[in-house]
């Protein structure tokens, strides 16, 4: 029979280095995911929740295990900064309440990934007239100039709130404004 464990700190800072990465798992109810813990031939410790979905075991990175991480960053969030117990802990709730909700965190989070990188490459409605006057002007167009004026002459000065929008964000009203001015 599988030997039962809960974490503690002094359980995680006692697993020695090997040769060879090798993972512990904390005791969780069947069907619901669990902490683990991979030590590295380095010594250093890496959290992950792992969680069965689709028939096959899944990993999701938490961060690296630091018990002193709460001490050498009093008070601010570092980036880099290792997790303590405690705030692996919350993770691994945070991301067994997302698996109930969603099936299957990894896919899920991945998913969520792609919508803010999505989102983060959607540019502003001057960066969508800046990109056209640099296509006329690599298409060797004389007009790019004159277009760049006319641009910003008639839009971005007169309107810089919607200049700064979202290009996905700006709607019909907001060109006749333009136009109608």
């Amino acid at each position: 029979m599988a030997q039962q464990r809960t974490f503690t700190d002094a359980y995680i800072k006692g697993l020695k280095a090997k040769a060879r990465p090798y993972k512990r798992a904390e005791h969780a109810p069947k069907g619901e995911g669990r902490l683990v813990v991979r030590v590295q031939p380095s010594g250093s410790k890496e959290l992950f929740y792992r969680y069965r979905a689709n028939g096959r075991d899944t990993l999701v990175s938490i961060g690296r295990f630091d018990s002193k991480a709460r001490e050498a960053t009093e008070g601010r969030e570092g980036k880099g900064r290792g997790l303590t117990l405690a705030e692996a802990r919350a993770e691994t709730d945070r991301l067994f309440k997302l698996q109930r909700r969603t099936g299957d965190v990894k896919t899920h989070l991945e998913a969520l990934k792609r919508e803010q990188e999505m989102e983060r490459r959607k540019g502003t409605f001057r960066q969508l007239l800046d990109t056209y006057t640099e296509a006329l002007e690599k298409a060797g167009k004389p007009s790019y100039k004159q277009a760049a004026g006319v641009f910003r002459r008639n839009v971005v000065e007169p309107f810089p709130t919607m200049a700064s929008a979202r290009a996905s964000e700006i709607e019909p009203g907001d060109i006749q404004r333009i136009l109608a001015r």
